[in-house]
């Protein structure tokens, strides 16, 4: 089993990454990467969350920079410009502008955030209710992969993080994705951030066992996103602890999948 894409990695902008995009370049060759794309946090007009995704303005510099990259390494890698973006239908125009205008060549969805009735963006999982929070980022999650904007699900277990127990509605939410997942031919991935803060293989965070044993049921396709936030973790990318989730649930691993 081999993992030469990455098409979810970050930079600086975001607020939370470090790193050039150089680094990252130089490292996914050396770990022997094919294809290799950036996918930082959606930038928004208007908008500015520090920490969490860098405001609209550094978007143009984020485009300018990896189109000189991406010449300067085209003997050697594949690069490829994109956003992680969260669904949110207030400004769903804006997703096709990214695409159609603003230099963007895909869109990748990882609903970490919802926008509330004032516009205001709030943290998916801040919810009280468990199930008002789990329904809340299960609908926002597929109402954006019915829409065709995007190539894959970043992270659809990330709602175990809000979970942590044993509890149906686990089940339930997890059924609801997997069933989305077919219905709009849309991959799901195995997110190694995850798996690298993983002390075991602990069924309530994510990658969560729970969630691709469900999942294998469905037999969704399935892709691995290293979600880098530095530059080392293109070469310690825990690689391994998605393909032996794929092995033990005979996951529809994407072996070969291209934008």
């Amino acid at each position: 089993m081999r993992l030469e894409y990455n098409y979810h990695t970050h930079t600086v902008r975001c607020g939370h990454a470090s790193g050039t995009e150089e680094e990252y370049i130089i490292n996914a060759i050396k770990a022997g990467y094919k294809e290799l794309g950036f996918s930082d946090h959606m930038m928004i007009r208007g908008y500015s969350q520090p920490h969490m995704r860098g405001d609209f303005d550094t978007l143009k510099d984020y485009v300018d920079v990896l189109r000189q990259l991406k010449e300067k390494y085209k003997d050697q890698i594949n690069i490829h410009i994109g956003l992680e973006c969260e669904y949110f239908p207030q400004i769903k125009d804006y997703y096709k502008e990214l695409v159609d205008e603003l230099g963007i060549k895909y869109l990748i969805i990882g609903q970490h955030c919802f926008m509330n009735e004032e516009g205001k963006i709030c943290w998916a999982f801040g919810l009280s209710n468990l199930e008002e929070c789990l329904e809340k980022y299960t609908t926002l999650l597929i109402e954006g992969m019915s829409t065709g904007l995007f190539k894959y699900v970043c992270h659809p277990d990330l709602f175990f993080v809000r979970a942590k127990c044993n509890n149906p509605l686990i089940e339930k939410y997890s059924k609801m994705i997997c069933e989305a997942s077919i219905k709009y031919d849309i991959p799901l991935e195995i997110n190694l951030c995850g798996a690298r803060r993983k002390i075991d293989y602990d069924d309530y965070s994510y990658p969560s066992p729970i969630f691709w044993k469900i999942a294998s049921k469905y037999h969704v396709k399935v892709v691995i996103g290293v979600d880098a936030h530095n530059p080392l973790e293109m070469i310690y990318s825990k690689k391994e602890y998605a393909f032996d989730i794929i092995r033990r649930y005979n996951l529809n691993y994407m072996e070969d999948y291209h934008l």
